[in-house]
């Protein structure tokens, strides 16, 4: 596959109204940080296609640049170079990853994202894990993993690099990336991997985000494995770790995990008496018993009776708090009174909570109020 240069002139009396973010016009534009690859001298004898492609690339590259995110979503030529056809040329973006400038680079790994060719093509997939495996820049590295993690492993022979990269990639952002879709296109391929990762990744973000990929990556054999994986988890000395195990083994599918959930409610009632609930999102495994229909009564009623007891008892951690009288709130017989309760609450997170459910309220007794004759 031949090299493409890319040209990427700007002109020297700046990008005015057809670029940047969809602001009023009125208000004073930001001052544009200067494009390093605008030095690059022109290449003759370019397709009509390639030329196009040139401007394009040369308009984004007049958007504003964050270095942790890349280009302003919000930008119009970006959001330009996203509906544009040219973007199925696979091989033009391709060819910018090789570029000197994290700019450019960034356009390609983007666009490429939204790509389908490079997936099964060999050549082209492997060209985007080598460029992430040498790429310091964190916010191309987080394109790339973005786009890498939908690669097909097994046709592409690039299991084990990508394996590599998702547990030594000296970028932990791009690590999480990679895990978002990776799991979800090769299942079977990375399952006992990132089941390894759910229990033992040190770093913690890194970690949720495994424990996070088995909800839409586990394969269809291996569900029950998961269930077992995630109560497992609940037992985890990271609080965060412990929460997400049991918020999405009570949320999978359509009551995947159900036997689990006796177990997941005992071990929260415990936590919720002893004042040592330090994760919102344990809260969220209460709410997503009450909401699945295979739920017996009992374990219903159970759930508002732990998430009344983790709302009184003041050692839990604010924000759970806060969810348990939300829960409360909509679902408990005495939900108004409790939330009237505690607008005066010591915990900042639980008052606020209780200002906003009790405002909701009476906007919603003010709309079905009886009109007067």
């Amino acid at each position: 596959m031949c090299q493409l240069a890319i040209l990427l002139s700007i002109a020297s009396a700046g990008c005015g109204s057809s670029c940047g973010s969809d602001n009023n016009s009125n208000k004073a534009k930001p001052t544009l940080q200067p494009n390093p690859s605008s030095n690059m001298t022109p290449t003759p004898n370019k397709s009509s296609e390639e030329q196009a492609f040139d401007a394009l690339v040369a308009k984004v590259l007049t958007c504003k640049w964050k270095d942790a995110r890349g280009f302003l979503p919000r930008c119009r030529q970006l959001k330009r170079f996203y509906r544009s056809d040219t973007l199925r040329n696979e091989k033009l973006l391709t060819a910018l990853l090789d570029h000197k400038s994290e700019r450019t680079r960034w356009v390609g790994a983007t666009g490429l994202r939204r790509g389908r060719e490079y997936r099964s093509d060999v050549a082209m997939a492997t060209r985007m894990v080598a460029a992430m495996e040498t790429e310091a820049n964190p916010a191309v590295a987080i394109a790339l993993a973005d786009a890498i993690s939908r690669i097909k492993l097994k046709e592409t022979k690039l299991v084990e690099r990508v394996k590599k990269m998702i547990s030594d990639h000296p970028s932990a952002p791009a690590r999480k990336r990679l895990l978002k879709h990776t799991l979800f296109y090769n299942k079977t391929l990375l399952y006992e991997f990132v089941v390894e990762l759910a229990r033992k990744e040190k770093n913690l973000s890194v970690r949720t985000a495994a424990i996070a990929s088995l909800f839409t990556g586990t394969p269809k054999d291996r569900y029950e494995d998961t269930c077992k994986l995630w109560r497992e988890l609940l037992a985890d000395p990271a609080p965060k770790v412990g929460a997400l195990g049991g918020a999405y083994l009570t949320r999978f599918g359509r009551s995947l995990c159900q036997p689990h959930y006796d177990a997941v409610l005992a071990i929260i009632a415990k936590r919720a008496a002893a004042g040592t609930v330090k994760a919102e999102q344990l809260t969220d495994s209460l709410r997503n018993v009450y909401l699945q229909a295979s739920a017996t009564k009992q374990q219903k009623q159970k759930t508002l009776t732990i998430a009344l007891t983790m709302l009184n008892n003041k050692k839990n951690y604010g924000p759970s708090r806060a969810r348990a009288l939300e829960l409360l709130s909509q679902r408990h017989p005495r939900g108004k009174q409790l939330v009237k309760a505690h607008l005066k609450d010591k915990d900042g997170f639980v008052m606020r909570r209780a200002e906003r459910l009790n405002k909701t309220s009476v906007k919603a007794q003010r709309r079905h109020r009886p009109k007067a004759p």
